[in-house]
């Protein structure tokens, strides 16, 4: 259970910051996860099915294309001529980002295997043992993480999270906050297309057909949320502050991540010994009813004064 959520963990973690850069911040729920993702995994099968000699042209593209991604959505819900709402245009995006991803690879299912000795993530943890790899990993989670907690501490940061709470704020100092909800979705699904491209190396494969990342990390921002609050609360952090910083709020996606990579471990673990089932059917159906419906009904649980002073930030 514990190497299987150790896999798992980097790429969820990395998704994670980006989804919830977007969902907290600037209080979009992007359905552009799952286009930015596949874009990253594809930039990478591309490269190497291309004639590159390792993976690393991949990380460069990916998060370009993830964040054309995010910025499409962006315009397309900040466009006055459109007039989109937030769910439909990541989920129009993340559509048609399958046809470009189909081209890029030129199947459905992409085999990285036998360009595997041009990886080096291969090569360098290929000789060690089976656990050295995501271990490894974990220094791209934390690069991630720095990442975004610097440039939420800077002007811009600052910016785009006004843009996302208090966009009239921005509008009577003469800032466009539509501008920055683009660059703030452009930047959150570069994030998400790296661990996209992450995950093609690591697992050595380019699939199309796993449309649900959206499910995953939603899971973990709403895991990791969950779990800052009740740490705050029993700490006493709470009393002191109602906006907790942006240190306390970043970890929470890391936390959640692992949390549900441990969670699904387990869930696996335990339905594979009394039950057949189809993991990439039945296992989100456990997913959906275990794990995200009882973080939204145990948020519910909470007083409405308690959540109305976490909103604010």
């Amino acid at each position: 259970m514990w190497y299987s959520a150790l896999c798992e963990f980097p790429v969820l973690a990395i998704a994670a910051i980006g989804f919830y850069i977007s969902l907290r911040f600037l209080r979009f729920p992007d359905l552009t996860v799952d286009a930015s993702f596949m874009l990253g995994m594809s930039a990478v099968g591309m490269m190497l099915r291309g004639g590159s000699s390792n993976e690393l042209p991949g990380f460069v593209v990916a998060p370009i294309l993830g964040a054309i991604a995010g910025a499409v959505t962006g315009f397309l819900y900040t466009s006055k001529h459109l007039t989109i709402n937030k769910f439909l245009s990541g989920m129009l995006v993340a559509f048609a980002a399958y046809s470009v991803c189909f081209r890029m690879c030129g199947r459905a299912d992409l085999s990285l295997f036998e360009y595997r000795h041009n990886i080096i993530l291969y090569r360098i943890f290929a000789p060690l043992p089976l656990y050295a790899e995501p271990l490894g990993l974990l220094v791209l989670v934390a690069l991630a993480w720095v990442v975004a907690h610097r440039l939420m501490n800077t002007p811009f940061g600052l910016a785009l999270r006004t843009a996302g709470h208090q966009p009239d704020v921005l509008e009577v100092s003469g800032i466009n906050s539509k501008l920055y909800i683009v660059l703030g979705l452009a930047f959150s699904n570069g994030i998400i297309a790296c661990a996209g491209a992450l995950d093609a190396v690591s697992n050595r494969n380019v699939s199309l057909r796993n449309f649900g990342m959206v499910v995953n990390v939603l899971a973990a921002c709403l895991i990791g949320d969950f779990l800052r609050r009740v740490v705050s609360e029993l700490v006493g952090f709470s009393r002191k502050s109602q906006t907790p910083s942006t240190t306390a709020i970043l970890f929470s996606p890391l936390v959640g991540a692992l949390a549900y990579c441990l969670i699904k471990s387990l869930v696996i673990r335990i339905l594979s010994g009394q039950l057949t089932i189809t993991i990439t059917t039945d296992l989100q159906f456990v997913v959906a009813l275990s794990i995200v419906l009882s973080i939204l009904a145990a948020k519910r649980l909470r007083s409405p004064a308690e959540s109305r002073g976490e909103e604010g930030m």
